[in-house]
């Protein structure tokens, strides 16, 4: 975590879906009072990204490395 703290948590796989794209990622299992995230990795692996100056998600297709 940011402050250095250690946690352990179980992780599973999800199918997500964001208008016509989706894809399966690894997530967290979240604990009651847990903030629900979706994170910067499901997002690019289904080609988009977020617009700094909007907010708003943009598709930018999947790149090959």
């Amino acid at each position: 975590m940011i402050g250095g703290k250690s946690i352990e948590c179980s992780t599973s796989f999800a199918r997500i879906k964001y208008g016509e794209h989706e894809t399966v990622v690894e997530v967290v299992m979240a604990e009651e009072g847990d903030v629900p995230v979706l994170g910067i990795v499901a997002l690019e692996s289904m080609g988009y990204k977020v617009n700094p100056a909007t907010g708003q998600l943009e598709y930018v297709g999947l790149l090959a490395v």
